[in-house]
């Protein structure tokens, strides 16, 4: 579902934050909001395979890193995948 509809929840979401709070709030919760999700994803896969301890032994050089983990929403925790 979010996936099919991504935009149209997007420039749903982009009304709402103008209506309540003008277009700082438009760019603050759409597009600021976008960049940190999307860097934040590719800082899981090049971090955490590049610093960190590996838990598990797997064919990847993944491994887990804790301050990763805290931006990430625990997805730093990446060797236990």
């Amino acid at each position: 579902f979010f996936q099919k509809y991504f935009l149209l929840i997007q420039v749903a979401l982009g009304v709402c934050f103008l209506l309540l709070g003008g277009w700082s709030f438009v760019v603050w919760g759409i597009f600021v909001r976008l960049i940190m999700v999307f860097h934040c994803t590719w800082f899981v896969n090049s971090a955490t395979h590049k610093f960190g301890y590996r838990t598990y032994e797997s064919s990847d050089r993944s491994t887990n890193c804790w301050w990763v983990a805290l931006v990430s929403y625990g997805e730093g925790w990446h060797n236990n995948h």
